[in-house]
């Protein structure tokens, strides 16, 4: 009789798709997560990792930003891309293959620049940005500065060996442009202008070396403080808010740096949001 009260428990477990979700979370956190909106910024490797792992969990609905179609260079580290994806959108490659892997997660996709983007997508309980972009970061950024909610954010970032994530909420911590100076944020918009009026500096630009270990790592991490965000804070998961956390490939070093508001930062809606 025993063995079949612990079979039939196993079988119960074993056909709900969210049980090992919620065994971890609790009931209560997982609704809260199954309310809620996530914009996601990129598209690419980074931005495959932070999605696949969002929907898995159980977010309720996502809203993928990206102008960029597939090539075959992002399939060594591109979860969602196939080689018939190439030549592709990003955004409509990727809803596809989420709605295959968390049928109930609500996937909406705009194939155009974060600054192109409907204001709706900024109807989000949080934004992961999942670029190699500074402009589209200072964009959101300066978006996120004039929004009357304080919404947070979260920005994964890597290069050859490192990861990166940032968790923010601009106005109220520092803001992803709070460690740039005058000089580089004139240099990112002149890149950005040059970018608008010439097709063959996006083409020149230098290609990026990178593997798929290293996207698994920052979408990782990235993914993990949007959902400490959205579930709401405990003593053992408290979100990094405030904080910038690196890892190392090569050495395994692993860091987390408080980032200080800069008074002086290049932002002016930072300064004056700050001091209101």
């Amino acid at each position: 009789m025993r063995r079949s009260r612990t079979k039939k428990a196993i079988e119960v477990g074993a056909g709900d798709r969210r049980d090992r979700t919620r065994r971890f979370f609790g009931a209560r956190r997982l609704r809260r997560i199954e309310r809620s909106r996530v914009l996601v910024v990129g598209a690419g490797a980074v931005g495959n990792e932070v999605a696949k792992n969002l929907a898995l969990v159980g977010v309720g609905r996502l809203t993928l930003v990206d102008f960029d179609s597939v090539e075959a260079s992002n399939l060594n580290r591109c979860i969602f891309f196939r080689e018939r994806d190439v030549g592709r959108k990003k955004v409509h490659a990727a809803r596809r293959a989420l709605k295959a892997a968390a049928p109930h997660v609500e996937v909406a996709v705009h194939a155009r620049a974060i600054q192109d983007a409907p204001d709706q997508v900024w109807d989000a309980d949080a934004v992961a940005l999942c670029v190699d972009d500074e402009f589209a970061r200072y964009y959101v950024n300066a978006r996120l500065l004039g929004e009357r909610r304080r919404v947070p954010v979260v920005n994964g970032a890597m290069g050859r060996t490192w990861a990166e994530t940032t968790v923010l909420v601009p106005g109220r911590t520092a803001c992803l442009v709070c460690l740039w100076s005058r000089d580089y944020l004139e240099r990112v918009l002149g890149d950005e202008v040059r970018r608008s009026c010439d097709e063959f500096f996006l083409r020149a630009r230098r290609a990026f070396p990178a593997i798929s270990v290293l996207t698994s790592v920052v979408g990782g991490i990235t993914s993990t403080e949007v959902v400490k965000l959205l579930a709401g804070a405990t003593d053992d998961m408290p979100p990094a808010l405030g904080k910038r956390i690196r890892y190392d490939l090569g050495t395994h070093d692993v860091g987390m740096h408080d980032i200080v508001p800069n008074p002086q930062c290049v932002d002016a809606m930072c300064r004056k949001r700050r001091n209101a």
